[in-house]
């Protein structure tokens, strides 16, 4: 059976994760037991996403029929009000942040604010003005799979208007004080890409050489901004990165191999390997966290979905629920803060007996998006294959569902499909059948 490419590459990070597992920095020793769950969960998935693939035969877009130039205008009016209307949110945001925290609008500032999300108040939702600003950050992201699949159906001055809006949300995701929202921004570009690029779909999309310069361009600066942040933050609590150092060498339950302690003792590679070794402890430490989280056991466990989707339990509770809030959740587990891959954070809210159905329903949606998008090339299906996907690609670190503008996506993704169904962007004049297909 020929494995989709898409799935591939999700397999070929697995693969790429346990090797790295293997020589990480420090001294992590798991149990077979937990190899043979893990390694189930992501066969499990595979099978899933090829059932979910297969499920679709023929597909007729519902609410608007085929897609023409009037419902592509429509919803670029739509979405880049919607963008503007977070822009002006966010502006409020960060001036409230300034006078309440004294935030700075440098990478120190942002670092400083990366602290500030563990802090139970900030963490509960902030100011109104905030939850709006989060709430409608999944717009922004929409502009991008929009741009990519209607780009020869917009005017020179739309296209500018849209590059401007994608790169002022890019440095509005560094802005929030983490390094999430900034990869996923990333992530939905390049599989967007890739989904319309892909064979058989029609397209005759061609990446110029300047932009592959610009997109390398932009994969260093986001390295060299996120090392930077890792060595702010070090002497931001320790006052010198040699003091940090000896202090997590001090207090981590887990030694750093030898290879790993000669680079971070040598004063000619110590500052240069510090990023390098926490983006690798960052990555792989989610497989030690999963064991210790299947471990668990307490009388809240498990949370039947306020762990992954607690932005939405915070709303819920606002307006008179009693559901278990996620500082209550981070006081129960055992290591708060830390990484246990997209398992660990179903096991949390699922349970056990819950963990496989779900893992098995998320591929199979992942698997159908996909499907469905190569059948109608409508915006919508591209939208959910790659919330969908994205989730399963950060499987091996952690759930995405929970962080950064994710929920937002899915309420921008909920809503668009929602006024797409209903026809809110039917348009008049429509377009020839292999037009849409060359879109």
């Amino acid at each position: 059976m020929r494995v989709n490419r898409f799935l591939l590459l999700h397999n070929l990070l697995w693969a790429a994760y346990l090797i790295l597992f293997l020589v990480s920095p420090l001294d992590y020793r798991i149990s077979f037991q937990t190899i043979f769950l893990i390694l189930g969960l992501v066969v499990f998935g595979n099978i899933s996403f090829h059932i979910g693939y297969r499920s679709i035969r023929e597909v007729v877009p519902r609410g608007n029929g085929p897609i023409n130039h009037g419902s592509v205008q429509k919803m670029y009016v739509f979405l880049v009000g919607m963008s503007l209307l977070y822009f002006f949110c966010i502006v409020l945001k960060y001036k409230e942040l300034y006078v309440q925290y004294g935030f700075g609008f440098s990478l120190a500032g942002f670092s400083q604010l990366r602290g500030m999300l563990f802090d139970p108040g900030y963490r509960m939702g902030g100011s109104i003005i905030g939850i709006i600003a989060n709430l409608l950050s999944g717009f922004p992201l929409l502009l991008i799979p929009f741009f990519a699949l209607y780009r020869i159906r917009l005017r020179r001055g739309q296209k500018r208007i849209l590059t401007i809006l994608i790169l002022l949300f890019l440095v509005s995701t560094f802005a929030s004080g983490g390094r999430n929202g900034a990869m996923i921004t990333i992530l939905v570009a390049l599989f967007s890409l890739l989904a319309i690029r892909k064979r058989g779909m029609g397209s005759k999309l061609k990446i110029p050489g300047y932009a592959k310069v610009f997109g390398l361009g932009v994969l260093v600066a986001v390295f060299f901004s996120f090392s930077k942040i890792f060595v702010d933050r070090a002497i931001m609590v320790s006052g010198s990165l040699e003091a940090y150092i000896a202090y997590f060498k001090m207090t981590h339950t887990h030694e750093l191999r030898p290879y790993a302690d000669a680079l971070l003792m040598s004063p000619e590679t110590r500052e240069f390997y510090f990023p390098i070794m926490f983006f690798h402890e960052y990555i792989v430490h989610s497989l030690k966290e999963f064991e210790v989280i299947f471990a668990h056991e307490s009388p809240l466990f498990p949370y039947l979905g306020a762990y992954q989707y607690y932005s939405f339990c915070i709303f819920l509770n606002k307006i008179g629920f009693q559901i278990i809030s996620i500082n209550e959740i981070l006081a129960d587990i055992p290591n708060p803060g830390r990484y246990n891959t997209l398992f660990g954070g179903a096991l949390m809210d699922f349970g056990r007996w819950g963990l496989f159905p779900f893992v098995g329903v998320l591929y199979f949606l992942t698997g159908r998006a996909l499907r469905t998008f190569s059948k109608t090339r409508t915006l919508e299906a591209l939208v959910w294959f790659l919330y969908f996907f994205i989730i399963i690609f950060f499987s091996p670190i952690y759930s995405v569902i929970g962080i950064a503008m994710y929920p937002a996506f899915l309420v921008a993704g909920g809503v668009f499909s929602t006024m797409r169904v209903f026809g809110f962007f039917r348009g008049r004049k429509t377009i020839h059948a292999k037009s849409i297909l060359l879109s």
